[in-house]
């Protein structure tokens, strides 16, 4: 028999999170940033940007909530991969509509 915890982090928590860790690094990454692809063909424009203190920017490989979810899991797991706990899932919501779920990979 499995159990499966979880934990939602919704815009009305602020990022709300149970490790001071993670919930540092997501506001630092996500709270009132730009985040913008490296590959961004305007990226010296937002570097620009950042330069004149326009901008928080944060270059990320790439953008799209389903990229984001990834993103987090890779960061997130690591932090938390232990024997007795581990990151199954990272769900990401734009809005009530839009969202996408990055999943722990199988390791079989």
């Amino acid at each position: 028999m499995a159990y499966y915890s979880t934990k939602t982090y919704d815009h009305s928590e602020g990022l709300s999170c149970g490790l001071k860790t993670v919930k540092q690094w997501l506001k630092n990454t996500f709270d009132h940033t730009l985040c913008v692809a490296e590959d961004d063909p305007e990226l010296d424009r937002f570097k620009k940007m950042h330069e004149d203190d326009v901008v928080d920017l944060r270059i990320l490989p790439a953008v799209g909530c389903e990229k984001f979810a990834e993103y987090i899991y890779a960061h997130v797991s690591k932090v938390v991969d232990t024997e007795r706990m581990w990151l199954q899932s990272v769900e990401v919501k734009e809005h009530g509509a839009n969202g996408a779920i990055f999943t722990r990979p199988d390791k079989s």
